[in-house]
């Protein structure tokens, strides 16, 4: 975030099943704090809290405790998950996502498209082309096609933003 602050996102996750397990995160944002902490539970309970700048700097705050139905993964895991799905072209996914920040249960809709060939720092990458949306925000990830597959870059949609592989 730079001047805008600095959040300090730790996200612990179940190696076997890509499940969240618990999610801290701490700092600021815009000179607002940032205070989250969840806990995903057995059955897809969820408990925690959070206290997050909103529209207009309001501070949202409140509890959460509820369960989750069907699959469902923490807003911070979505670029590793992408990394890992079944991606062929024309796929068209609804991904079911928790927001902690206070928005709560979300679907994404994913489409896949072939990528072309993507010049970052690391080098040149044939790739997948994964657009995703959803609660506003719009991105585009660039995803390997050869084994391992890797995030190469990604693109928020409407910025003048992109993320690239370094090494």
């Amino acid at each position: 975030f730079g001047a805008m602050g600095s959040v300090t996102t730790t996200l612990t996750i179940d190696s076997a099943t890509l499940q969240a397990v618990k999610l801290d995160q701490t700092g600021t944002q815009a000179g607002r704090p940032v205070d989250v902490h969840m806990t995903y539970g057995a059955g897809g309970h969820l408990t925690g809290t959070f206290n997050v700048p909103g529209p207009g700097g309001q501070a949202r705050n409140g509890t959460v405790d509820t369960t989750l139905a069907g699959t469902v993964i923490d807003d911070n895991l979505i670029q590793a998950f992408t990394e890992a799905l079944p991606i062929q072209n024309g796929a068209h996914l609804a991904i079911g996502v928790f927001d902690a920040s206070g928005q709560g249960p979300l679907t994404y809709q994913m489409s896949v498209s072939d990528g072309g060939q993507v010049v970052v720092p690391a080098g040149t990458f044939d790739t997948w082309r994964v657009a995703m949306a959803g609660n506003g925000l719009a991105f585009n990830y660039y995803v390997s096609k050869a084994a391992p597959r890797r995030l190469v870059k990604l693109e928020i949609q409407g910025q003048p933003v992109s993320f690239e592989l370094l090494h």
